[in-house]
């Protein structure tokens, strides 16, 4: 019998980008198994009764990716195919990203990343009109990755910083849910279903209405946003419905 792939989802908070994807994949992926990690100790971080919730049992790694204790797990789990670091705060060494995929996500579409939540108060101060996530590959040295899967949102230039950021988390979430299950499943994305997915956020939490951007080559291939030079050629926009 063909072993189920497994997903190991890391987390140092509160885990709601974590759930976000355990919650779309056994909506829509069953097939695919989750285990949740985390650097903090229970009680201290959101992600233990979040996924725990969903039926998904999290460890506790002590300090960082260095740690003993998560090589060993790695080693003792061939079935983790891919770890995908959902606000994990903790250094991965080169040596282990040849253990399994690791994604991580960034709050940009621009390129170098700016490394931090800062990047929303920028944007705001900037008068970017485009804002988005981007899903890039660990594997990768830091500043030179390519991005795996991106999106983006055009912005009323009114809205003030938090509506800003819960836009962003709707987009952010459906992007790195659905990539995270083709990923693992070596699937194709599909860059309507991730589109549809992030309007179905935006409409359950009330948010405004936007345009979703993705590039309309994303399938297969993804480069870097860029906010000057946006052209008919290189995005699919979606309105909102």
């Amino acid at each position: 019998m063909k072993s189920r792939p497994t997903v190991l989802v890391m987390a140092s908070g509160g885990g709601s980008d974590a759930a976000e994807i355990v919650k779309y994949s056994k909506t829509h992926y069953p097939n695919i198994d989750f285990i949740g990690g985390s650097d903090m100790a229970p009680g201290h971080a959101g992600i233990y009764g979040k996924l725990e919730n969903l039926g998904v049992e999290v460890h506790h790694f002590s300090t960082d990716y260095q740690s003993a204790a998560l090589r060993n797990f790695l080693r003792q789990n061939p079935n983790i195919k891919l770890v995908a670091l959902a606000g994990y705060r903790a250094n991965v060494p080169d040596d282990l990203t040849g253990r399994a995929m690791m994604t991580n996500i960034h709050p940009g579409i621009t390129s170098p990343f700016n490394g931090d939540m800062s990047v929303y108060k920028n944007a705001l101060e900037s008068g970017d009109r485009y804002f988005g996530t981007t899903v890039y590959n660990m594997a990768e040295k830091y500043y030179s990755t390519k991005p795996i899967a991106q999106i983006a949102f055009e912005r009323d230039m009114w809205w003030d910083l938090s509506l800003l950021s819960e836009v962003a988390f709707a987009h952010t979430h459906a992007l790195y849910a659905i990539t995270v299950a083709k990923l693992v499943l070596g699937s194709a994305l599909d860059i309507d279903e991730i589109a549809a997915e992030a309007q179905n956020n935006i409409t359950a939490r009330g948010l405004p209405g936007t345009h979703t951007i993705i590039p309309v080559h994303g399938a297969t291939k993804f480069q870097w946003f860029n906010t000057k030079k946006f052209s008919p050629n290189y995005m699919k926009k979606y309105e909102a419905r």
